[in-house]
């Protein structure tokens, strides 16, 4: 446990000091000290804050211009402040002391300046001061509230790694290698070249708050096609949440391509989870709502101001993992109807004699059937997303809500065979191969496919095996037997007592035969068929979601494309065989 001593003035640097102790305390094992300890003054017990002193492992000074409260003569007979008073103490207990000093072309408020009111010998003491301190060490200087905090927090950061013992060997490094799919940044700032500005000034705020690097995209409002859609994905993936920057300018730049724009909105929503909106000198009401933004906050022209940027940092502690946290992202799918077409399908079977025949309608309505004598309400399981479906019942909860209950039990546990990482659901909407289906939109096709050859976790409700769109998408999907894909199936009600069974094994088999060998003949416990119970799906979740993060990996390179390039480039018949390709790193040959 590193005691850490902060001393400064009070009423000029109060929201520095806050900026400061607040992302110290985010690291643990850290226990920080300062005036509001005491009393919310600069008249502090001199006798306690000297002895805190002396019990400290480490002391932080930061000065601005006001020298301080001067204590009674009777306990100080040096006149010295008791800012300089406990800089003196530390000093002589031989405390590592890190000095801060405000920058002299920083803007700063006259009422805090002894030079303007006249306190202090009009500002003597106080220059003398800063002048010893820039003497005798080597003191970093500051700007702003976010900036100091980001150096005080380095500087403490790089005294407790020296201070750390070296592991000996053959000790395990302190931390494991990247994961392919780890989450390595902190926030995507999202802006367009109008708001450029604005969005870089707010990043250098910001910044100092991660123990990540941000990543800023000022195209990534901007993707249209399948190409600028997988550059897209590439960032998203790796970051924990996403926020986008809007002034009157950037959405006059993005009001012409909406639909597009909704489109990437979306898909960093999926990824990241968290998406946020600084609206600067604009209003929510100017937004199209089919932009789905989560949380949205209003500031005046310049963002980087109180108290648009408390709210900001209010979201981030919201929407962003423990500090230090290591996560690898785990890509989640959801194969069910939406309320739409279960009313579609439930009005008009014959959907399915057309599309799929006569006897898979027969079996859906034996189905049906069976569901109404049960008394089993199951058109009420299905909402608005796919991600909404509720597997055991309008009472149950959302198929979304069950894995992230799981990821957050075991992100809690640890575990060794994550090497002490924890896991992030990604989501990826199957609406995306739907739409590849039948509209043609092949804007994410790429980015499927590699998901599904990288690993991936498929959540498949069996009744909507029935619907011949999905059924259409699923069949000719990725996802659909690929051996990488963990895959478990859900049933309406207890398998045991009805004819799901036999529905799986005369009309799924042809369109799921690669789950099902997996399921009967390997006994690959990566595929689970016919669930019927909330326990046991969880059960199954919590078995293979850690599974499924070990085994992710690189998507391997597409060889017909490959072949397709080095034909253009070498001449056909130039290569002959596929091992004589080159081959750039991941997946396996």
């Amino acid at each position: 446990m590193t005691k850490i001593y902060i001393s400064s003035t009070y009423a000029d640097l109060k929201e520095h000091r806050e900026a400061v102790y607040r992302l110290l305390r985010k690291t643990p094992n850290r226990d920080v000290h300062a005036m509001e300890d005491y009393v919310a003054s600069d008249a502090r017990p001199l006798a306690r804050c000297l002895s805190d002193v002396a019990a400290c492992d480490l002391y932080v000074g930061i000065f601005a211009w006001r020298y301080g409260y001067v204590p009674a003569a009777h306990e100080n007979p040096d006149a010295l402040s008791i800012t300089q008073l406990e800089y003196r103490a530390a000093g002589a207990a031989g405390k590592p002391r890190l000095i801060f000093l405000l920058d002299h072309e920083a803007p700063w408020s006259p009422v805090y300046m002894d030079a303007s009111t006249g306190d202090n010998e009009q500002g003597k003491k106080v220059v003398a001061l800063r002048q010893l301190l820039g003497r005798d060490h080597l003191a970093s200087f500051f700007k702003s509230p976010d900036q100091l905090a980001g150096l005080v927090h380095a500087a403490v950061t790089n005294w407790e790694q020296s201070r750390a013992p070296h592991p000996a060997p053959p000790a395990a490094p302190a931390k494991p290698a990247a994961h392919v799919r780890e989450l390595r940044n902190s926030v995507l700032l999202a802006f367009t070249p109008a708001g450029e500005r604005v969005a870089k000034q707010l990043a250098e705020r910001l910044q100092p708050w991660f123990d990540r690097p941000m990543l800023l995209s000022k195209t990534a409002l901007f993707a249209e096609d399948e190409a600028q859609f997988y550059a897209l994905e590439e960032s998203a993936a790796r970051c924990s949440a996403a926020l986008v920057t809007l002034t009157p300018a950037c959405i006059d730049q993005l009001l012409p391509r909406a639909s597009h724009v909704a489109k990437a909105l979306g898909l960093l929503s999926a990824r990241t989870g968290p998406l946020g909106a600084l609206l600067a000198d604009t209003r929510q009401a100017a937004l199209p709502p089919s932009w789905g933004l989560d949380t949205v906050i209003e500031t005046g022209a310049d963002p980087t101001l109180e108290p648009g940027l408390a709210r900001l940092r209010q979201w981030a502690e919201r929407s962003l993992p423990t500090w230090g946290a290591r996560l690898v992202g785990l890509p989640v799918s959801v194969v069910a109807m939406t309320a739409a077409e279960v009313r579609a399908l439930d009005e008009n079977p014959s959907l399915i004699g057309e599309r799929l025949g006569m006897a898979a309608r027969d079996r859906f309505l034996e189905i049906r059937r069976e569901l109404a004598a049960a008394k089993l309400d199951w058109t009420r399981r299905y909402a608005a997303t796919r991600e909404a479906w509720q597997p055991f019942g309008p009472s149950g909860a959302p198929a979304a809500a069950i894995v992230a209950d799981i990821v957050a039990g075991l992100n809690q546990r640890a575990l060794p065979k994550l090497r002490h990482r924890g896991i992030r659901a990604q989501w990826y909407p199957f609406e995306a191969m739907v739409e590849c289906e039948s509209r043609k939109d092949m804007r994410l096709r790429n980015v499927y496919r590699d998901v599904a050859r990288a690993g991936a976790v498929l959540l498949i409700d069996e009744l909507s095996l029935f619907h011949p769109d999905l059924m259409q998408a699923l069949t000719n999907s990725p996802f659909c037997n690929n051996e990488q894909v963990a895959i478990v199936t859900i049933s309406p009600f207890n398998p045991a007592s009805s004819p799901v069974n036999q529905v799986l094994e005369s009309e799924a088999r042809r369109r799921l035969a690669g789950a099902l060998e997996r399921y009967a003949t390997d006994f690959d416990p990566q595929c689970e068929l016919a669930v019927g119970e909330e326990r046991r799906l969880r059960r199954w979740l919590h078995s293979s979601l850690p599974e499924t993060v070990v085994s992710l990996r690189e998507p391997r390179p597409d060889r017909d494309a490959m072949r397709a390039f080095y034909a253009e480039e070498l001449g056909a018949g130039a290569l002959r065989t596929p091992s004589e390709y080159p081959w750039a790193g991941g997946g396996e040959p």
